[in-house]
């Protein structure tokens, strides 16, 4: 099996044929409404001697009012996008779609529709654009990000940008990639706990085989590449020259691939929690470096569970009730020790289980996503001591919030589907050195090991053979510099990465919280590094240098006064009661509770 294409950029130079072929590709909504527009005003005018001659003119005014807009109601000018307000949910946000070519190199052929939400810049407010946001996963819904984080987004960046989440092709409500006739069948698919290396290959083989019935279409169009086209689909769409963009975790690929596809329409973007392009070009983003035998992903993952215990014992028994005797981090593993030989029932949590070390594991790799909700991990950890392991499986678990689901929600196909489509293919798959590699990853890498194994072996049976993938070069000059972003302790996009990224991209500006842990800026907050932010969209500034010495303004095991402005992260605005980080989290927990 071989890929059917792996494409450089179509656009390159303003005198190339394959920039005219691409802009061919592009023609949106808006084109479409501008030319519209132009017709209207034409016969406006003719319309208007003739008119103005019966002593009508009124008539020519209504036409030339006709003629500004794009939809029927007067409140769509500046887009070739139909929004309208959202049949649910809060009033301040606007829904559409955009119809876009499944294969962008057939712009007349079957096309799908790409789901957005948009929070518009307040009335009265100055409006410099529209700005895409991608929380990563991938297969993250940006709408759903938009919902939870995008009033905090906004007011970090000015409140002068339109906040729009997209869910990318294959995912959410863009033609969403569904293996499994139904929800109660991939509900019952996944309640299935397979023990074996054998058990899971033979799982993952009938998921692939699944995937390849049931969702055949769209498998080879989920390819970030394909998704980048999109995105300038809907930035011209919007009536915008230059895409501006915030994206976090795999949102950094979907911004370095557009960046480098475009570089001449690169706005304000910014890579968030940076994932290195190499590596998840050549397929070995989530598995081992073929040259150190590494899990590079996870450099930081062990060192995020360490900085945990520090920060409890340095906040002492009265801020963390893992802190009453000794050494935190040797309780953590009397503890892990603990539940190894004697799991714990835990009969009164929401969703009733067994608690035990791999539960443990589990839960402290998901947990140091997110630093604010580590006083809840202590209190649970302490219980768990104590063979109350209520919390715990409360953290660990949470009860499906659709009960008797009318429509399949898929979350892990949707992360195979985008990132086996982005690799070469695998090498013929080989049950001994994948046990072997396994066994090496699980001894290595307690927290996020099982993950990596499981994508491994998803993309060894990946029927989407990708239609176009883009697999470098990653160091275009680009018409504005990015600006990433970067914690020191990233537990799973390590601020090496980053450093990658930013040696690659000429002009580019690194901006890393020092004393940081968790994923991506938003989980511990900085005065320092919303001031860059705020200048950066407000009129292009980045810092004259690199920036290494911002800090996180309060420990997760802050004070009781100082723990609102860790969880807001913001000192001169109110931020919503959901934080950024909260929306990013839940979105990425959903994946993660899959694996």
């Amino acid at each position: 099996m071989s890929r059917t294409a792996e494409t450089e950029p179509l656009l390159r130079n303003a005198n190339s044929d394959e920039e005219r072929e691409e802009d061919d590709a592009a023609v949106t909504a808006a084109a479409a409404a501008t030319r519209k527009r132009k017709v209207l005003l034409a016969i406006a005018a003719v319309l208007g001697v003739l008119l103005i001659a019966l002593g009508v003119s009124i008539l020519v005014v209504e036409l030339l009012k006709r003629g500004k807009t794009h939809g029927d109601d007067g409140k769509h000018h500046r887009t070739g996008i139909h929004w309208k307000p959202c049949q649910s949910g809060d009033k301040k946000f606007l829904c559409g779609t955009l119809s876009v070519p499944l294969d962008h190199a057939i712009p007349d052929g079957e096309r799908i529709d790409i789901g957005m939400k948009k929070l518009p810049v307040a009335q009265g407010s100055k409006r410099l654009g529209s700005m895409l946001i991608d929380p990563g996963g991938p297969g993250g819904s940006g709408i759903e990000l938009v919902e939870g984080a995008g009033e905090g987004i906004s007011m970090i960046i000015g409140g002068t940008y339109d906040i729009i989440g997209f869910d990318p092709r294959g995912v959410g409500l863009s033609q969403p990639i569904r293996c499994f006739e139904d929800a109660n069948f991939h509900r019952a698919f996944d309640s299935t706990f397979p023990t074996s290396v054998e058990t899971i290959v033979a799982r993952e083989q009938l998921r692939g085989l699944l995937c390849a019935k049931n969702a055949g279409k769209i498998l080879p169009y989920m390819s970030t590449a394909a998704v980048a086209r999109d995105m300038k689909m809907i930035m011209l769409a919007e009536g915008d020259e230059e895409l501006n963009y915030w994206g976090y975790s795999y949102g950094s690929i979907l911004g370095q691939t557009f960046v480098n596809m475009f570089p001449e329409l690169v706005g304000r973007v910014i890579i968030d929690g940076v994932v290195n392009p190499y590596a998840w070009a050549e397929g070995w983003g989530f598995w081992l470096n073929p040259k150190t035998k590494q899990l590079d992903w996870l450099t930081h993952a062990a060192e995020g569970v360490a900085g945990f215990a520090s920060l409890c014992e340095e906040a002492g028994a009265k801020r963390c009730a893992l802190a009453t005797s000794g050494n935190v981090a040797k309780r953590i593993q009397a503890i892990s020790t603990k539940l190894a030989l004697e799991p714990i029932p835990a009969v009164d949590a929401e969703v009733p289980g067994v608690v035990d070390d791999a539960t443990l594991r589990h839960l402290l790799f998901r947990m140091i996503y997110q630093p604010a909700k580590w006083p809840v991990l202590a209190e649970a950890l302490d219980q768990a001591d104590r063979r109350n392991a209520t919390l715990l499986q409360d953290l660990y678990a949470s009860p499906p919030e659709d009960r008797c689901p009318l429509y399949d929600q898929p979350l892990l196909e949707p992360l195979l589907g985008i990132s086996c489509s982005d690799g070469p293919v695998p090498p013929p798959f080989n049950k001994g050195e994948l046990k072997h590699d396994i066994a090496k990853v699980n001894e290595q890498y307690p927290y996020g090991g099982d993950f990596s194994a499981l994508a491994r072996i998803g993309c060894s049976f990946w029927p989407g053979v990708a239609k176009e993938r883009f697999s470098g070069p990653w160091n275009a000059t680009t018409k504005n510099p990015v600006l990433i972003l970067s914690n020191a302790f990233d537990p799973v996009t390590p601020l090496e990465s980053a450093r990658i990224a930013h040696a690659s991209l000429a002009g580019s500006r690194l901006v890393v919280k020092t004393n940081a842990y968790g994923h991506c800026s938003p989980s511990m907050p900085s005065k320092c590094t919303n001031k860059i932010i705020r200048a950066y969209f407000a009129d292009g500034t980045v810092p004259e240098h690199d920036v290494t010495n911002c800090t996180s303004d309060a420990s997760p095991f802050a004070a009781p006064a100082h723990s609102s402005l860790f969880a807001r992260g913001m000192s001169d605005v109110e931020e919503p009661d959901m934080t950024i980080h909260d929306a990013l989290t839940d979105i990425w927990q959903k994946v993660m509770m899959k694996a």
